[in-house]
């Protein structure tokens, strides 16, 4: 059965559930385009931030970026069936004036969007602007005399607000009630009868974050947020004591001292999700026992539980404790019995930390705890941190950080185990290990090991950064040849000479300094990042795999002599090209490039001369050549310079001419899918932001030039 025969809801069931990295490789299949433009462009993000010179960029949380408003546009041209869910249109640092606010008012005319539009104004700096304040659904506030200027009647929109000054009860109780979350600071006057205060916060609330509390009394609090009965989530204020009545609704509880969490706490929130302690004082270490037996997430202090260390094992060092220690009868208190956890068949995921201000060392004791559902356990100490007892068994994510011992042989008896994370262990120089079959993931970060050999036969990915490796070698460097992913950050190595993992697909090795070679790349590479290494200063390049898709070597030594050398035209699918910030090409000949390039950045490369032209290049959809001296370079030609693909073309910072901006825009113009020609300011023929949009010319320096061009795009998408 072919996919196409599938039911419409199967493969749309199917494509949900694959990650975006993944479904922007597989646009180029006819035969499942349809499902994957539906899937992966449902939710589009359009900012002003440039981006350079990348292919389908993607968000940290997956969400496709487009470069500006134009690119939507040709996005719906180019698929007419095609409609996103959302669009999100992202500002930042809005200054407010009449006539951003006119631009925004014709922008959030929903009727041009096919879509539902959400815009998120992060910030208002200046002058307030009541007309631009209708349209905020995200707002923070840094000067308090505005506070009372938001309230339901002017920010009828508003569903989240962040204010750095202080808000007294009046303040809050004048709050939009379309709020759903609030982080703030809270100044109370406590009244000399003020037995408990009820903080009349809008009843919408989800999520409330209280930074700062202050009041004019010294002794606790009594505060009530229990008619919040929409509140899930909520972090309390470091520095107050304070006694609480939460609401039934609460999911999610974060404070930094446990001394909040009341003895009642399971039947005043019996739902209660996910606790976060940062600070546990002696005397109320066994809080544990009073959250509630649903409890799935807990993060605490690793003295929660009120097991320390027996006085001898820390006190011997030191002579005059030695001597008293002959006299010394253990207590009672040095190893208390543990404390029935309540939650332990629920809980799925634990944290365990020490804070750097603990002087003595903190227990992480799994003796005598049976935790048959955790499947996430992350320790991180402050060096002074030990963990006592076998990690439970059954857990698929460790994350191990900032511990002074930790015996790497328990690793081989964690057989769900998939994530291993690794930090600042210091103190062994090796990592050899027999992992389980399960382990799917490692990472290593500001670890001593100078040698590494891992035996674990479904390994996909490894990254390791801030490591003493100063050569790769057979000896000191065995990864499976399972291996899809490897990355490796920050390291003295020079080269790489070891046999690496045949499978491997992607190899990220930006960030070594020092690293002038790479012996024998594996033939199955895709993408190769060599961004900021010593590249180029030897005189040998090495061979690229044939069936490579990205290579990136911006910022390294290379000039045009070691590109003509690495006969780049057998690698015939090859997509990416990035050289930017390379300061030794100073000529550029196109006849040494495969003609399947899709993006080519040179941005800021010493470039002052182009032999050849891009012509040859039927894919190329972006080139960017911003920040050379390229003056003249155009003018003098007869204006063939791209294939029909081409979309962005940069070339700011060039010392161009006019002519050269004549000559490159009269052919562009006529390409049926240009989008745009960002040339300075002082090229361009008008300097009139609307009709410059209406000819795809300028550039995006202005927060608002930008808000222009959506708010023309919209229009013209609405007559599509």
């Amino acid at each position: 059965m072919k996919v196409s025969e599938l039911p419409e809801e199967v493969l749309q069931m199917i494509f949900s559930c694959v990650p975006s990295s993944t479904l922007v490789s597989l646009l180029d299949v006819p035969e499942i385009e349809r499902y994957v433009i539906l899937e992966l462009y449902s939710t589009i993000r359009i900012s002003g931030t440039r981006h350079g010179g990348r292919y389908k960029p993607l968000m940290r949380d997956g969400v496709p970026m487009l470069r500006n408003a134009y690119a939507y546009l040709a996005l719906l041209e180019a698929h007419p069936w095609f409609r996103p869910r959302q669009l999100v249109v992202v500002f930042s640092g809005v200054q407010s004036t009449e006539k951003y606010a006119a631009l925004l008012a014709g922008l959030f005319n929903q009727s041009s969007l096919k879509g539902k539009l959400r815009i998120d104004l992060r910030q208002i700096e200046g002058e307030m602007d009541l007309d631009l304040a209708m349209f905020a659904k995200s707002m923070t506030l840094y000067q308090g005399c505005y506070v009372p200027l938001v309230d339901e009647a002017r920010c009828p929109n508003l569903t989240s607000l962040a204010v750095k000054t202080f808000l007294n009860e009046g303040d809050i109780s004048r709050l939009p009630q379309t709020l759903v979350s609030l982080e703030l600071k809270l100044m109370l006057q406590v009244q000399l009868f003020d037995v408990e205060k009820v903080l009349r916060f809008p009843e919408s609330l989800r999520m409330l974050d209280i930074k700062e509390i202050h009041s004019d009394t010294r002794e606790a609090l009594h505060l009530d947020v229990s008619h919040l009965q929409n509140l899930v989530k909520l972090s309390t204020d470091p520095s107050v004591v304070c006694h609480w009545r939460f609401p039934k609704s609460l999911r999610v509880l974060t404070t930094h001292w446990s001394d909040i969490i009341p003895k009642g706490l399971s039947t005043m929130c019996p739902d209660l999700k996910e606790v976060v302690v940062l600070n546990s004082r002696c005397e109320s270490v066994n809080f544990a026992r009073w959250l509630p037996p649903g409890l799935k997430e807990l993060t605490i202090p690793a003295n929660a539980f009120g097991v320390r260390e027996p006085k001898l094992k820390y006190e011997v060092s030191n002579p005059w404790k030695r001597f008293k220690s002959m006299f010394y009868k253990p207590s009672p208190d040095d190893n208390p019995n543990q404390t029935e956890l309540p939650f332990a068949a629920n809980l799925r995921t634990l944290k365990i930390h020490s804070t750097s201000k603990e002087h003595k060392p903190s227990i992480a004791s799994f003796q005598g705890i049976n935790l048959p559902n955790l499947v996430e356990l992350s320790i991180c100490g402050s060096r002074k941190i030990r963990i006592l007892g076998d990690i439970p068994r059954n857990i698929t994510k460790l994350s191990v950080s900032n511990i002074a011992e930790f015996d790497f042989n328990e690793l081989q008896h964690l057989q769900n185990l998939i994530t291993l994370h690794l930090s600042n262990i210091l103190g062994q120089d090796s990592f050899y290990c027999d992992l389980p079959n399960t382990l799917q993931e490692v990472a290593i970060s500001a670890c001593s090991f100078g040698a590494i050999r891992i035996n674990a036969p479904n390994l996909g990915v490894f990254k390791i950064s801030r490591s003493p490796l100063e050569e790769l070698n057979g000896s000191n460097f065995v990864l499976p040849d399972t291996l899809k992913e490897l990355h490796i950050h920050d390291t003295l190595i020079t080269r790489v000479t070891a046999n690496l993992p045949v499978n491997l697909q992607s190899l990220d090795l930006s960030r070594n300094d020092l690293l002038e070679s790479v012996d024998q790349p594996p033939v199955n590479l895709k993408h190769i990042l060599l961004a900021h290494t010593s590249l180029g200063s030897t005189t040998s390049p090495f061979d690229f795999p044939p069936g490579f898709e990205t290579l990136d070597l911006s910022g390294t030594r290379i000039n045009a002599d070691w590109i003509r050398r690495l006969r780049l035209l057998l690698c015939v699918l090859l997509k990416e090209l990035a050289m930017r910030d390379t300061t030794e090409i100073l000529n550029l000949d196109t006849s040494c490039l495969p003609c399947s390039l899709i993006v080519l950045d040179l941005t800021s490369t010493c470039l002052d001369s182009i032999t050849g032209d891009f012509q040859q290049f039927p894919h190329l959809e972006s080139i960017g050549l911003s920040g050379n001296d390229l003056c003249g370079c155009f003018a003098g030609s007869d204006g063939a310079w791209f294939g029909d693909g081409i979309k962005f073309v940069e070339v700011m910072n060039c010392g161009l001419s006019k002519p050269d901006v004549d000559v490159l825009y009269d052919e562009l113009i006529q390409k049926p899918r240009f989008e745009h020609l960002l040339v300075d300011d002082g090229l361009l023929p008008c300097q009139e932001e609307l009709e410059l949009r209406k000819r795809k010319l300028g550039n995006f320096t202005s927060e608002f030039s930008y808000s222009n061009d959506i708010n023309y795009a919209l229009e013209h998408a609405y007559k599509l």
